[in-house]
């Protein structure tokens, strides 16, 4: 659709749009003049200038003197702590300032990326809408806290773009440079190992080791420093709306059945359910994926990335919820694309489950669950989008019938066929 053809917004769309856009701007806006917000980048910023004077950014003690008593500390690995320096050489009011407009701009590439990476264009206004209140407004949370999530989530996009269009090579090197700031995405290189092609196997293989390699020369330059990175991650202990990952849910429910019911479980009953779990999640995924090896879908690619990121959500023991922007643009694909039947009438029904608040009014015996759907809401929503988009691939993926995206070719090549058909049956 040109824009010239394009269909004018009705008015009432243009105040739906000029009061999300006002609440975005005032949201974003309440950020830049806050003094409290942005506590992670306070954390870089202070770790930068600590590490400068010799001075470990792993221990929360070592950070009084320059932001007073904390708990929290630096948890990104050694050789990162570079990456802030430029920033410690400016007050910390400027600092952060100029930290929180390059990660608006980091948002406007990441929403262009994923735009063209699932070919967005048709749901355009609906997807902006999305990008900023998907997921508990992971967007503007990770905004607020001022955390490093936004520029791991634009090399991660960085990666699969290019892994949409066939570049194996540098799709493999932007997921591992992401991995260089949290660790965990290096197993996003699934994507290339779930096409079953030997070449996209071997650039897995050969950046995960390049991976382990740089993180083990870390460990020989700054041994004692790694050490210390190493005792930080191993102490983080986060549940809840903070962390609303599968592991930390099992262990509050195990946690409060031994409460409930006055029983004490072995030591290995949380470990043995989510190992369960995770086992049942990629065996489904890997079931999933099958459908796909006899006959190459047009969008196989495309649903391998939101498949294995989906995948990857779900059974990652440390979510947290500002994380959960990499589901944004796989998300919004999965849930346009496959053929879930009125889901408009869902995702009304989830998200009034979710604003509910009275529910201690229903009593105790539900209690458990709308606390579970309030601290865990995230979580859910990548359960149910992980089902959906393994059952659209397993469904429709081996006959080929899985609904292509629509796009302005794919459009122009039906109509083209159409009148080829019609102009064969008048001369026949």
């Amino acid at each position: 659709m040109t824009l010239k053809n394009a269909r004018p917004f009705s008015p009432a769309e243009r105040v739906a749009i000029a009061l999300v856009g006002a609440v975005i701007c005032t949201s974003v806006f309440s950020i830049y003049i806050s003094k409290n917000a942005q506590w992670d980048f306070q954390i870089y910023y202070s770790s930068a200038l600590l590490h400068q004077s010799g001075i470990s950014p792993y221990v929360s003690s070592n950070f009084q003197t320059l932001v007073g008593e904390t708990q929290l500390y630096y948890t990104y690995p050694p050789f990162t702590l570079y990456l802030f320096y430029p920033f410690a050489m400016l007050s910390l009011p400027a600092a952060k300032a100029i930290y929180l407009t390059l990660k608006i701009v980091a948002l406007a590439v990441l929403v262009m990326l994923w735009m063209r990476t699932f070919r967005l264009s048709k749901d355009k206004w609906l997807f902006l809408f999305f990008v900023f209140f998907a997921f508990s407004g992971a967007v503007i949370h990770d905004m607020r806290t001022g955390n490093i999530c936004m520029f791991e989530q634009l090399v991660i996009a960085l990666g699969t773009y290019w892994y949409s269009r066939g570049r194996i090579g540098l799709a493999a090197a932007a997921i591992t440079l992401a991995a260089g700031l949290k660790l965990g995405p290096i197993l996003l290189l699934g994507i290339l190992v779930s096409s079953g092609r030997k070449r996209e196997i071997l650039y897995a293989a050969g950046f995960g080791l390049l991976f382990a390699a740089v993180i083990g020369i870390t460990a020989m330059v700054s041994p004692v420093l790694f050490s210390d990175f190493r005792h930080a991650i191993g102490i983080l202990q986060e549940r809840g709306q903070g962390n609303p990952a599968t592991w930390p849910l099992i262990s509050e429910g195990v946690d409060a059945l031994q409460e409930t019911a006055r029983i004490r479980l072995p030591q290995v009953t949380k470990t043995a359910i989510f190992g369960a779990i995770v086992v049942m999640a990629a065996g489904v995924s890997l079931l999933s994926l099958r459908r796909f090896v006899i006959r190459e879908h047009p969008e196989a690619r495309l649903w391998r990335i939101c498949l294995i990121i989906l995948l990857y959500a779900v059974v990652l023991p440390r979510f947290k919820n500002y994380t959960y922007i990499l589901l944004v643009g796989p998300s919004f694909y999965v849930l346009s694309s496959s053929r879930l039947p009125r889901p408009l009438i869902l995702a009304c029904a989830i998200v009034m489950m979710f604003t509910y608040t009275n529910y201690l009014e229903l009593g105790r015996v539900l209690l458990p669950f709308f606390w579970t759907i309030r601290e865990y809401y995230s979580l859910i929503m990548a359960w149910l989008l992980w089902g959906l988009c393994c059952y659209s691939i397993a469904k429709w993926g081996r006959d080929g019938t899985l609904p292509l995206h629509s796009t302005k070719e794919a459009e122009r090549k039906r109509a083209t066929a159409v009148l080829e058909a019609e102009h064969r049956l008048t001369a026949g």
